[in-house]
């Protein structure tokens, strides 16, 4: 079993060691009071955020210490998760679910590492069985984990901030009359990717103003009565430029610290969509768009989780995220639907690591005689 390390290093060498194994109607409502930081709101979740994750490693713990570098990975051990359903006791025996328990997906099977996985889990309380090892014993603490996922657990793990939307836009408007218009603001610190935001926004239909800008921590996209169109946020490094999409600034690996996902905190009214376009290179990029959620007022307490995987072809050799050269996320309008974000960032599943320890069993012999003169050491043969 490998020494420790980093919490970090673990949960990336955990889940990619295991995955190649197993196949505003006005002013009010634009300039709000900046929402608490996305790990501490309580809201909603939308589009499979729950991303908490469960998994370790079975071993022999040759010195009966726990897990230290001489000890040995178990392959091929079954390992099974139940959700309580509510009663907090451990109800189900012989890898079958009793009592209000719940068995969660398929038992995983310890790979070559001897790790095994859960994902994509939900908040609730669980338990983690190893079943028997072969020619191993266990102490019975060692049998059954228990692991309570929270809210927060399941939405994830903040890694690299895309725009906290800090550094202020002012509003530009575009309209019948100039249909397109622009701005690029130049940002702080790690307040933005590649310290620059470009913001483009297009008039599609119409009579009146469609606005956007970046204030008070919130980008809101706001088109007047009967009017529709798009705002496009870039992120493409500093070029000091809105309108062409450099790939010279900016090379990010978004996969860095084990991210998987995008996440945004997000607010809509009906009809509005989002998509994003990750670029690698010129002519190379992969994009997915979907439904923005309908809030009270626009208000963004919603969370939206849009996984790497999730993501489709959308022109030559598709986007590789772990070298993006140019990010951008586009806002799309129905007719007088105003939308907003607070925040938007990648994301690392959390992870609750679960070891098993299991022993050798102790063997005790050695030659049995019958002691004819009664003085208790063997004499003769």
């Amino acid at each position: 079993m490998e020494g420790a390390g980093s919490m970090a290093s673990f949960i990336s060498r955990l889940l990619s060691k295991f995955r190649k194994q197993q196949n505003n109607v006005g002013r009010s409502r634009r300039e709000r009071t900046r929402k608490l930081r996305l790990e501490h709101m309580e809201h909603r979740r939308l589009m499979a955020s729950d991303i908490a994750s469960i998994g370790g490693n079975v071993f022999t713990d040759l010195t009966d210490n726990g897990s230290s570098v001489d000890d040995t990975d178990l392959v091929g051990v079954t390992v099974r998760l139940f959700r309580d359903g509510g009663n907090n006791t451990f109800e189900s025996s012989s890898g079958t679910a009793g009592g209000d328990d719940t068995l969660v997906g398929v038992p995983q099977v310890t790979n070559a590492s001897g790790d095994y996985l859960f994902e994509d889990l939900t908040p609730g309380r669980y338990f983690v069985q190893q079943a028997a090892a072969a020619g191993r014993v266990q102490r019975a603490s060692e049998t059954v984990k228990t692991v309570v996922i929270s809210d927060a657990d399941s939405e994830g793990i903040g890694v690299l901030t895309i725009d906290n939307f800090t550094d202020n836009t002012a509003a530009i408007l575009a309209n019948s009359g100039a249909p397109t218009a622009s701005s690029v603001t130049d940002t702080t610190g790690a307040n933005t990717l590649g310290s620059e935001r470009d913001l483009v926004v297009n008039h599609t239909a119409g009579g009146n103003d469609i606005d956007a800008r970046v204030s008070a921590g919130i980008f809101s996209v706001n088109p007047g009565a009967g009017t529709s169109g798009n705002a496009i946020l870039t992120f493409d490094g500093d070029d000091n430029d809105a309108n062409t999409l450099t790939h010279t600034n900016l090379s990010q690996n978004l996969t860095a610290s084990g991210a998987e996902a995008f996440q945004f905190l997000v607010g809509s009214e009906a009809g509005n969509t989002m998509t994003v376009t990750v670029h690698s290179g010129s002519g190379n990029f992969s994009t997915r768009t979907v439904p923005l959620p309908v809030t009270a007022s626009a208000a963004p307490t919603e969370i939206l989780t849009m996984r790497y995987s999730d993501f489709t072809l959308g022109g030559g050799t598709g986007a590789n995220f772990s070298n993006v050269t140019a990010l951008q996320i586009q806002i799309t309008t129905a007719a007088s639907s105003d939308a907003q974000i607070d925040l938007n960032q990648t994301i690392r599943p959390f992870l609750s690591t679960q070891n098993f320890a299991n022993l050798n069993p102790l063997s005790i012999g050695d030659r049995v005689w019958r002691d004819t003169d009664n003085d208790g050491p063997l004499a003769g043969g």
